[in-house]
């Protein structure tokens, strides 16, 4: 994996755990713009900002632990 597809990955996961915090703290995405009032997130949703967090530490995780001279079996290299 080229050093620009890890950089990239990489700060893919940054992005996903900062908004995953994000959700979790501040507790509202945006204003609900008919209305003009700002929705709170219950405790459900702030639980739900889990997902991105642990999906952008899976990415990164990944990306640290793939061995650069791993071959696929169905392709291999010659």
């Amino acid at each position: 994996m080229s050093w620009l597809k890890k950089g990239g990955l990489i700060l893919y996961g940054i992005v996903l755990i900062l908004g995953g915090l994000q959700v979790i703290f501040e507790g509202h995405l945006s204003q609900a713009g008919v209305s003009d009032s700002i929705h709170q997130f219950n405790g459900i949703e702030r639980i739900m900002g889990l997902l991105p967090i642990l999906f952008g530490g899976l990415v990164i995780y990944l990306v640290f632990n793939k061995k650069d001279g791993e071959q696929n079996e169905d392709n291999p290299r010659d």
